[in-house]
């Protein structure tokens, strides 16, 4: 199991980085948009940065700050926490 967690939080650590990336992104394109403001259905889908919504494969939840620091709710997990 500890290798099925391990493996988890480095897919979510590698998620982290594409939500930020994306985030940057829409803010680029929209300089209206703050990362305040940015919902995660503005991240996926057609002519979108990402084409699906990122997902935690340990069953966490994505967000970000204001500054566009993106966190899993897992990332204070005892056994492999999900954070960067």
């Amino acid at each position: 199991i500890s290798y099925k967690m391990q493996a988890d939080a480095y897919t979510c650590k590698n998620n982290l980085s594409t939500i930020e990336t994306a985030l940057e992104q829409v803010i680029f394109e929209d300089a209206t948009k703050t990362y305040a403001t940015i919902a995660i259905a503005d991240l996926h889908g057609a002519a979108k940065p990402l084409k699906v919504e990122p997902k935690c494969p340990g069953k966490g939840t994505y967000s970000w700050s204001a500054e566009g620091v993106a966190d899993c709710t897992l990332s204070t997990a005892a056994t492999y926490p999900h954070k960067r």
